[in-house]
């Protein structure tokens, strides 16, 4: 059921919430206290920064001192402001609650993760590559898993198979309605451009725009001839296919399982490689097929037509996905009352949500009156236009 699997789960949710340490300063001006705990400047700076470099702004490079940025300044202010009250209610609730993470949880956390991409040289190197400080991701994945064990101790409804089965009658056309699909396997030679330029910038070398060029091309070259060469030596012997995906291929989440992707709609894979693998037959090999991830040698098992996915097959996805439904709701429950009874204090009146949104009201406000403006001077030049139009018809 892989539409429900890229619906709403809690570790996603609580990893945007729980994103940022919250070590003031000593030197620190106070913004603002919740419960008695201070949340300083640089603790807003912190995460505002982190949010925009997880936003569209990203590579904008937007100067938010410049007047013309004020409403997206204050959207992005509303939201950190909003971010730091839930992060400290759901700490201070952990807390009250003796809810602890070990450093083994904390490894196994990070063993899961580093196996879905190559082990864990492959998963720090990426971090490295990304300028991502390994103390504040480790740091985040405690926070994550606090916040977890958290909902998880405040969540005590149990989704039964009847509750199941019910959202999979009422859910049959819309979510488990399939069209034709294909079980096809896989060798990817990896070949990105973004990921050879992010490795050059962390080399640390000096290299002008055509000596990256240069050198990703030199990559692409590469790859396409180490693929090439596989396809010759697979084809000649397609029964080993599964051998030479584990000792070849570069893709982490299906290599060690002979290249298998199981089956799939065409819908679901990039347009190259879904037009390759639906014309395989079972046990046919594809040429090199050149995608944005790199280099592919596909090969067919099996087919099948459009129809539903069986209830037995998707019973535990669903009991999954409703308990995470279930979790959402518990932790929505929670915070509203924690927000209710808890004491919050803006030393600093800026960052006051209700100052914030009055701004973004006025803004708004202002923006209208001149759009309306703007219109009804446009309004009245048409009508002097015609009028005068009219003036010289009659003449």
């Amino acid at each position: 059921m892989k539409k429900l699997k890229v619906l709403i789960t809690i570790l996603s949710l609580l990893t945007v919430v729980g994103c940022a340490k919250m070590e003031p300063a000593k030197s620190d001006i106070t913004i603002m206290t919740i419960n008695g705990k201070n949340i300083t400047q640089s603790n807003y700076d912190k995460i505002f920064n982190d949010t925009i470099q997880n936003s569209f702004l990203a590579k904008a490079k937007v100067d938010f001192n410049d007047p013309k940025y004020k409403q997206l300044k204050l959207l992005f202010k509303n939201q950190t402001i909003n971010q730091i009250i839930i992060k400290e209610l759901l700490d201070q609730e952990a807390k009250n609650r003796k809810i602890a993470i070990s450093e083994k949880e904390v490894d196994n956390s990070i063993e899961k993760i580093a196996f879905n991409i190559g082990g864990k040289e492959s998963l720090f190197k990426k971090l490295e590559e990304n300028k991502i400080d390994k103390q504040e991701f480790l740091a985040d994945i405690k926070d994550s898993l606090l916040k977890k064990k958290l909902v998880e101790s405040i969540s005590s409804s149990k989704v039964s198979e009847s509750d199941a089965k019910k959202f999979y009658n009422e859910n049959k056309e819309s979510k488990f309605k399939t069209g034709e699909m294909v079980r096809a396997k896989h060798i990817l030679i990896s070949a990105n451009a973004d990921e050879i330029k992010a490795k050059l910038e962390a080399s640390g070398d000096k290299l002008t725009e055509d000596d990256v060029s240069k050198k990703v091309q030199n990559a692409f070259d590469k790859a396409r001839k180490k693929a090439e060469k596989l396809q010759k030596e697979i084809a000649k012997a397609p029964k080993k296919f599964e051998d030479y995906a584990k000792k070849y291929s570069e893709d982490p989440s299906c290599a060690n399982e002979g290249g298998d992707l199981g089956f799939f709609e065409k819908k679901e894979m990039v347009p190259e490689f879904s037009e390759a693998a639906f014309k395989l037959k079972p046990g046919a090999i594809s040429k090199v097929v050149k995608t944005d991830f790199g280099f592919h040698i596909i090969k067919g098992v099996d087919r099948k037509p459009a129809g539903y996915t069986e209830f037995t097959k998707v019973k535990e996805d669903i009991i999954s996905y409703l308990s995470e439904i279930e979790k959402i709701k518990a932790l929505g429950s929670m915070l509203e009352a924690a927000k209710n009874k808890a004491t919050i204090v803006y030393t600093d009146d800026s960052y006051n949500p209700k100052n914030i949104e009055t701004e973004l009201k006025k803004i708004q406000q202002t923006r209208t009156k001149a759009l309306e403006k703007v219109k009804k001077e446009a309004a009245d030049t048409v009508k002097d236009v015609e009028a005068k139009s009219g003036d010289k018809a009659k003449k």
